[in-house]
């Protein structure tokens, strides 16, 4: 009886290790839950880990397969964060800021001696913090052009030492959000870029913009949940507090469709040590989806989504192409190119009829025209355009109609 209980009492303690730190594989509803978006979820994750020792740089699919380490030198490496296009990846090797591409070859520097970063929304420009001494300053970068222009306390006297973390930038570059010590540990404040306005937004850290730039994601203080509202204030609620044996969540960001939010949560709250995991939450609702399972300590998340846009200036118009004795009627089809688009592959062309959608031709990515020939003359037709890219992932449709 006594040998029944003590094994009893094993299985018990190891069922609850499994809820708490050090959680090295799933339970079996984070089992389930991970099969259910297997493949289902076009995206790819960077984050900075702690596994052999050093922080480095690692990236998976967003359902949390195909972990791959990118990153293996003695530097810290941390902060990884996408660029628009999902080609470079932005990141802390110490304190510089270097960029790589996506599968960690090519690195070079950016910039020197940096505190804090972020990376715009069109990936153009550099917000990052400097430091000197007890003096810090934020800046933006121009990338491409290398002009630096400081907004605070540069714009706003009144942040004159005192200490900033976490500088993000509105993709319109008419606001930024960032940390400070003033005037209470931690406060996020939110600037005009002309200084000619600033607001104290929240207590907490860690903001993000959402790249329409219509929410703010961030830390709250004290309870380090994520919270999001909208950038004047007046909006603000819980989107996580209920990780069961994880209540300390940090790192928060927003995909670059702003469709998922991913973060790294822990039992404890020290960022350096604890076991933090990463998870990805819809902003829809629903429940978070753990992504990682190791002892070692995974922060900083981001996410990317390979959004592939539709064409544009697309057009159309019917033509007579006429002999004596006949007259054929064509619908002539043009579109441009997506600029925001790479690794086009090809072209979709739908005809709409009582709202059915029917392939009419596929199309090489180097073609931007098409004639649909022999059509009713007196007949209105609707045609949707498309572009797949070289993994098939196909974008939304633009619609015309020619009557």
């Amino acid at each position: 009886m006594k040998r029944t209980i003590s094994i009893l009492s094993i299985l018990l303690f190891i069922i609850s290790s499994l809820e708490g730190q050090y959680q090295t594989i799933p339970t079996l509803e984070e089992l389930k839950t991970l099969r259910s978006i297997k493949g289902k979820m076009q995206g790819s994750i960077v984050w900075s880990t702690s596994r052999h020792g050093n922080w480095d740089i690692y990236k998976m699919k967003a359902d949390g397969t195909d972990k791959v380490r990118l990153t293996n030198d003695k530097e810290w490496d941390r902060r990884p964060v996408w660029s628009k296009d999902g080609r470079w990846i932005y990141y802390h090797k110490d304190r510089d800021i270097y960029r790589m591409r996506s599968d960690g070859t090519d690195a070079k520097m950016v910039v020197e001696d940096v505190y804090s970063f972020d990376l715009s929304e069109d990936s153009l420009k550099l917000i990052y913090v400097k430091e000197e001494g007890k003096r810090y300053w934020i800046v933006l970068h121009d990338i491409e052009t290398e002009v630096i222009e400081e907004i605070v306390p540069a714009r706003f006297p009144e942040f004159n030492g005192k200490k900033f973390a976490y500088p993000t930038v509105s993709p319109d570059y008419k606001w930024i959000a960032f940390s400070s010590d003033y005037p209470w540990p931690w406060t996020i404040h939110i600037v005009n870029t002309d200084g000619s306005k600033g607001n104290v937004f929240a207590r907490g850290c860690q903001p993000h913009y959402r790249p329409d730039g219509q929410m703010v994601v961030w830390i709250t203080s004290g309870s380090h949940n994520v919270y999001i509202g909208t950038p004047d204030g007046k909006e603000q609620k819980p989107f996580e507090n209920s990780i069961p044996g994880r209540p300390h969540c940090y790192f928060p960001r927003w995909s670059n469709d702003g469709e998922y939010i991913v973060f790294a949560a822990s039992p404890h709250r020290d960022r350096g040590t604890s076991d933090y995991e990463i998870y990805i939450k819809p902003f829809s609702g629903g429940k978070a989806v753990r992504l990682t399972f190791h002892p070692r300590t995974d922060v900083y998340p981001d996410v990317f989504f390979l959004i592939v846009y539709p064409p544009i200036n697309f057009s159309g118009k019917k033509v007579s192409n006429r002999a004596l004795f006949y007259a054929e009627y064509i619908n002539v089809l043009s579109w441009q190119s997506n600029p925001n688009n790479y690794n086009i592959a090809k072209y979709r062309i739908y005809v709409i009829e009582k709202g059915t959608q029917k392939l009419l031709v596929e199309l090489d990515a180097s073609l931007l025209n098409y004639s649909q020939r022999n059509v009713d003359k007196d007949k209105s037709y609707t045609y949707a355009l498309s572009t797949l890219n070289n993994e098939d992932i196909e974008s939304n449709p633009t619609y015309i109609t020619i009557q």
